[in-house]
């Protein structure tokens, strides 16, 4: 929005300033009951992808001047042979459990973001437990259908059809277009899909088609005014109605306009845009200018929140994660203010209960966990937890926040002992034992440059584990080396995640994310399971 919102903003004398959050994070700090961030900056107003976010966060009754801006459909995003194959073509609409019919027969490799982390996710998520359950347009899911055990069990085997998740939306769209040969669909905002469309075919390639849903779920994107103080105080009362005037700018035919050039819907009737621009609004893409069904109703608070805790530790795909933690000096284990002291505090987030829950991050029951230390060489290994037992998880904690060892750093040397990990057996049997939805992810973090060379790990990757290992790899600060991060998460199929800007600007790959912190960079990274 900072060519629409921005422009606006300094044309009326007044310093708009912004900080890009996730959609649970929005939520998280809404439940706060303002706009206070981690490191003590205040913001006036919440621009939500989706009402579902303020549904479940707003439980202090603190938002003001609700009302949606625009809209977007999450629609299913393909290839024109997927299309033809599938007899969509020409259609407006088909239900949404004939798309993971689709992959169950044909074995097609379909993606999403993660529902529990990203917005166009948890619309489409609940969009398919809404066909699901049978309910008629309008009808939205109640408890008793969320806790239905029949409607459990093919929501379990629709979700363990999604071949790839991501934490956000533009990440797993843009990396779907970059891998047409691992990615034949992806579940996305028509908006971002346009806006793809319009890059691919100025580069002469391939565009994607919109498959729209019967259960079809808009993404409202509600822009709310939050007071930092009580409303008696003037400040607050001036910043509220400059925050009105801006929700009318966007109301203008100017403004419309300039939405409807990036892709989304706005103006009086957002749902029939007969006269939009075609060059946009595309029919040759699979474009529905004219939107007839009605939407799907969301849920309430608490049912929307039982279907994301369901996602976590029911529906998604089990994974046996072995975390890889640089421990070298500089990190500066054991300093107080030091990197270290920053992966402690992220650690505790990961492995305790409350705190895993409300950010949304819940270990599952069929989960593995394993936690190892790294300088030069491997210098720690934990036990191996089974499932979500949180109290082997806090002692996985409590090592973590105890360590002081310091050293060089070879990220290549953790990467082999964690394969060794993953083959290793005691007194007969498998500490890592192999089941066959369970996938095998390696969360990697380092603050530097590596010895060594990823030979080893990559051969034994493809010779002993068939490929099948994921690399997720968060490089932590700007001394990282992204060649080296890219080295093996590229051909394991995984991303790099970076909470420094200068290294993140200079990485051109497209399996990339920046964070701001370590915090978000690890909220990320689980965003992949």
């Amino acid at each position: 929005m900072l060519t629409i919102v921005q422009p606006w903003c300094t044309q009326q004398g007044w310093d708009c300033q912004y900080r890009k959050k996730g959609s649970v994070d929005q939520k998280t700090i809404l439940q706060g009951g303002t706009y206070a961030d981690s490191d003590g900056w205040v913001g006036d107003s919440f621009w939500f992808a989706s009402s579902v976010w303020p549904t479940i966060g707003d439980t202090k009754g603190v938002l003001r001047d609700k009302e949606s801006m625009y809209l977007s459909p999450t629609v299913f995003a393909t290839w024109k042979r997927i299309v033809a194959a599938n007899g969509w073509a020409g259609k407006a609409s088909i239900p949404v459990t004939d798309i993971f019919n689709a992959a169950k027969i044909n074995g097609y490799k379909f993606w999403w973001s993660n529902p529990t982390q990203s917005n166009s996710g948890a619309t489409g998520y609940i969009s398919l437990n809404t066909a699901v359950a049978g309910n008629a347009p309008g009808v939205p899911l109640t408890m008793a259908q969320v806790n239905d055990p029949a409607i459990q069990a093919k929501i379990q085997e629709f979700v363990r059809l999604i071949d790839h998740t991501s934490p956000s939306t533009k990440d797993v769209t843009d990396n779907c277009v970059a891998n047409p040969d691992r990615c034949d669909g992806v579940f996305t905002y028509e908006s971002t899909l346009i806006q793809e469309n319009i890059a691919l075919v100025a580069a002469g390639k391939e565009p994607l088609v919109a498959v729209y849903p019967d259960e079809i779920a808009l993404n409202d994107s509600y822009l709310t005014f939050v007071p930092s103080k009580p409303m008696t105080d003037k400040a607050v009362q001036d910043k509220e109605t400059f925050f009105l005037s801006l929700q009318k700018y966007l109301k203008t035919s100017e403004a419309i306009n300039k939405l409807l050039g990036l892709g989304w819907r706005a103006g009086d009737n957002p749902m029939d845009l007969k006269s939009a621009d075609a060059s946009v609004f595309n029919p040759a893409w699979g474009i529905e200018t004219t939107i007839t069904q009605a939407p799907i109703a969301y849920p309430a608070a608490d049912v929307i929140t039982t279907l994301l805790s369901l996602y976590q530790t029911s529906f998604r795909r089990p994974v046996d994660a072995i975390y890889c933690l640089d421990t070298s000096g500089s990190m500066g284990a054991g300093k107080p203010d030091s990197r270290w002291s920053q992966v402690v505090q992220t650690i505790k987030v990961v492995f305790d209960k409350a705190e895993a829950e409300r950010y949304q991050i819940l270990t599952g029951p069929q989960d593995l966990t394993q936690v190892l230390f790294f300088t030069d060489r491997p210098n720690y290994r934990s036990a191996v937890v089974v499932g979500d037992n949180y109290d082997a998880l806090g002692s996985l904690y409590n090592d973590v926040a105890s360590n002081t060892r310091s050293g060089n750093t070879n990220i290549y040397s953790c990467l082999e002992e964690a394969l060794l990990q993953y083959a290793k057996a005691d007194s007969g049997k498998p500490l890592h034992p192999d089941m066959p939805e369970r996938r095998r992810v390696i969360f990697l973090m380092t603050d530097g440059q590596s010895e060594g060379s990823p030979a080893a790990f990559l051969d034994s990757v493809k010779k002993a584990f068939d490929g099948k290992i994921t690399v997720i790899a968060i490089g932590f600060s700007n001394e990282a080396d992204g060649v080296q991060l890219h080295s093996v998460a590229n051909p394991t199929q995984g991303t790099v995640i970076y909470t420094d800007k200068d290294a993140y600007s200079t990485d051109h790959q497209t399996n990339k994310l920046l964070a701001a912190d370590f915090s978000e960079a690890m909220k990320f990274a689980l965003g992949y399971k």
